[in-house]
């Protein structure tokens, strides 16, 4: 059965890394996986990153036009965005129920050095409003 894999956290709280793991974990099981952020839109074949807040929304709705694609093509496909709001889960679940996979939800505490360099005061509002999941299951990894 097909499986959507959505990590949710702000930045720095270790969703990047709790998916590579997961990612290692179901290969090693055998089953096919693919990985998406809405960074990923941003980020150049050089590897390097150019943030830009007026192309967010097209970043997004490019991430989730890859996980739909990969959810036909793969057996585990995982998602690990901020998705600061439930509204922002939502789109994920109803992606995957469309395809008939099944999903789990992530929402990571760690705390870790973010690599984008949000300031500060933005990972806190972001914290600030924050909403719970029902049936997310929480992650605090450890450094």
């Amino acid at each position: 059965m097909k499986k959507l894999v959505i990590i949710r956290g702000i930045p720095g709280s270790g969703k990047s890394t709790h998916a590579n793991s997961l990612i290692k974990a179901y290969q090693a099981e055998g089953r096919t996986t693919a990985h998406f952020e809405a960074d990923m839109f941003f980020t150049h074949e050089d590897g390097s990153y150019h943030w830009n807040p007026n192309q967010i929304g097209f970043a997004h709705q490019w991430c989730q036009n890859k996980v739909r694609e990969a959810l036909q093509n793969c057996d585990v496909v995982i998602v690990s965005n901020t998705s600061v709001k439930k509204k922002d889960v939502d789109i994920y679940v109803k992606i995957a129920e469309e395809a008939g996979a099944k999903y789990d939800i992530y929402r990571m505490f760690g705390q870790f050095q973010n690599v984008h360099a949000v300031p500060a005061e933005t990972v806190q509002k972001m914290l600030e409003s924050f909403e719970d999941y029902p049936g997310e299951l929480c992650v605090n990894p450890r450094k």
